[in-house]
């Protein structure tokens, strides 16, 4: 009899340690759950690419767009505070003007990020930005 409640308390106990795991520790392995959309305000009077840095060194890039003068698209970002780059590079030179170093720990409502922001690069420190109301994370 003792050695059938040990088992059905440690069966219990088992069973409760992986429920805790599943709900509390995991996060979401949808990417698209963990962005938000920011805006990217090209206020300087250069029409630009903006590069999405591949590395530390903003030497490989995932993807870039143009944005034209007095231009502003969306793109949309992680809130699990990684350090993101940009490098904004003049599109008739080709030469880099600087860098867009941002950061986010939760989801925020109108985010603004104005291209006359950056730093020289790669920038290891995020800049603040215009943001709203804070939404949280997912």
């Amino acid at each position: 009899m003792a050695d059938r409640m040990r088992s059905a308390r440690t069966l219990a106990v088992a069973g409760l340690a992986a429920l805790i795991a599943v709900v509390s520790g995991c996060d979401s392995i949808d990417p698209t759950e963990q962005s938000f959309g920011i805006t990217f305000r090209n206020d300087t009077r250069h029409d630009v690419h903006l590069k999405l840095c591949a590395d530390d060194a903003c030497r490989h890039f995932y993807y870039s767009y143009g944005r034209k003068a007095g231009a502003s698209g969306q793109e949309n970002i992680s809130d699990r505070a990684f350090l993101t780059r940009w490098l904004v590079q003049d599109e008739a030179t080709g030469r880099t003007l600087g860098c867009l170093p941002l950061k986010f720990d939760q989801k925020y409502d109108d985010v603004l990020v104005r291209v006359s922001q950056m730093v020289p690069c790669p920038g290891s420190r995020p800049l603040t930005v215009q943001k709203g109301k804070p939404l949280g994370r997912s």
